[in-house]
């Protein structure tokens, strides 16, 4: 089944010659949730097995907001859960590899990805909103936004999905690495 045949509740597409554009749709806080990653996931694969595309765009539904940020019920929940007991812990773990643990897949499936993928920045992206735009090849940003970054670095919570694939290998990120088959360094670390 292509990317256009399926039914997507977080995700809406159009294609025009080789380029799909996927907008991003979660009101009314537009987050992106469990749900969503999974759908994503099934986006990524549907496109990479779909020879006649050349670029995916992601835009926000809502023209002030891209992604606002991960959910932070389904973090909580999973915290609140870990805290109770070991074993709860444990059952919340494994929850959460099925909950949380996609979202680095799919920041790691866009990096793989044959086509070029770009992140039309029109709103607000924060926490994960910002994180899926890193795993893109190409940011492109309205002039109209004021919020982009990763807030819980302030508090010093580790981001959880783009940067969490880096592991120790930031040599990917540099711009030592020049000689790649796609496209440029997506970003470099200090």
């Amino acid at each position: 089944m292509s990317a256009l045949e399926r039914s997507y509740e977080h995700l809406s597409l159009a294609q025009e010659g080789g380029v799909l554009t996927c907008t991003l749709s979660n009101p009314p806080r537009h987050t992106l949730t469990s749900k969503g990653v999974r759908e994503l996931l099934q986006l990524v694969e549907d496109v990479n097995a779909d020879a006649p595309l050349r670029v995916l765009v992601f835009v926000g539904e809502d023209p002030g907001i891209f992604i606002a940020h991960y959910e932070i019920g389904e973090v909580s929940a999973l915290a609140d859960a870990a805290a109770r007991s070991r074993s709860d812990a444990q059952s919340a773990l494994a929850d959460g590899e099925a909950k949380l643990y996609p979202f680095d897949r799919l920041c790691l499936a866009l990096e793989g990805m044959d086509v070029i993928t770009v992140a039309a920045i029109n709103g607000f992206a924060s926490g994960g909103g910002c994180e899926l735009s890193l795993a893109c090849d190409f940011r492109l940003m309205s002039d109209s936004v004021r919020g982009y970054g990763l807030p819980e670095t302030i508090i010093g919570i580790i981001p959880g999905g783009r940067l969490a694939g880096c592991h120790a290998d930031t040599s990917r990120y540099t711009s030592r690495n020049t000689n790649r088959k796609r496209s440029p360094p997506r970003c470099e670390l200090a």
